[in-house]
């Protein structure tokens, strides 16, 4: 965890401003605060772990809603150092996987596989991993934080913390578009738990026009213990009030077996 890089910035971070309704005391930096609150996040997830896992595999159901039906399917996750990942489906039409490895996406077939753009595997990365999307802000470079204060959301009284990954704004911000809001960031923290419990941010879309960017809510809930570390077992998804998707996972190995041929992208011939 590098402190200095991310307080180097934090005085300067102007992002979201807080609603009439937050609360939050003038004594202290809006970003020391949110510091703080993101390492005390990371330390309640990490739990009495001597490490952060190099790689992570789980497994358990995903449940996805159009409109008024619901499919729901067996789901396997593998993700390593926090930047490689594979979304294995077992459908009616067989196992369907989506890998992703440096940024570049892939679905993957018996039959074959095909090449994604970033919105078609925009809800596949580290969103779903909360204490490594924590361990990157609080280590990275370009990572802007602000405390905003508290809010009550559904009867429960969460702090908010805003952050804005500049990494992620590699194309000129085009100001008829909401492409400004890619890599902004939302952050929910129950204060009596210090675990997130909640994450906004815009997510990418098929739509090059005036919405090239969507308002994503992931909710984190049944949070278990294993091996020494929090995890979610149920992420629940929303585009507004529009529920998307919900996964229930049944067993999470932190540190959990993986190798390179399970984030290899194929060459195509």
């Amino acid at each position: 965890m590098s402190l200095p890089r991310l307080g180097c910035i934090f005085a300067t971070s102007l992002i979201l401003a807080a609603p009439a309704e937050s609360r939050q005391s003038p004594s202290v930096p809006t970003g020391e605060q949110a510091v703080l609150l993101l390492q005390s996040s990371f330390t309640a997830l990490k739990g009495s772990a001597s490490a952060l896992p190099s790689s992570l595999v789980a497994s358990g159901t995903i449940t996805q809603f159009q409109g008024v039906s619901k499919e729901e399917y067996p789901l396997r996750l593998l993700m390593r150092d926090a930047d490689k990942f594979r979304w294995e489906l077992n459908s009616a039409g067989g196992v369907k996987a989506v890998v992703i490895n440096h940024g570049e996406g892939q679905s993957q077939t018996t039959s074959g596989s095909k090449s994604l753009m970033p919105w078609e595997f925009a809800a596949k990365r580290l969103e779903n991993f909360p204490m490594f999307l924590l361990s990157r802000w609080l280590s990275a470079d370009g990572i802007q934080v602000r405390f905003v204060g508290q809010e009550t959301i559904e009867g429960q009284v969460l702090s908010r913390i805003s952050i804005v990954d500049v990494s992620q704004r590699l194309r000129p911000v085009n100001s008829w578009q909401r492409d400004a809001s890619l890599g902004q960031y939302e952050l929910y923290i129950d204060p009596t738990t210090s675990l997130p419990v909640r994450l906004r941010y815009y997510q990418e879309t098929g739509d090059s026009t005036l919405s090239s960017l969507v308002l994503i809510d992931v909710v984190y809930s049944d949070f278990h213990s294993i091996g020494g570390s929090v995890f979610p077992f149920t992420l629940t998804r929303y585009m507004g009030t529009k529920k998307l998707s919900v996964i229930h996972l049944e067993s999470t190995q932190p540190n959990g077996h993986v190798t390179d041929q399970d984030f290899a992208i194929r060459v195509k011939h």
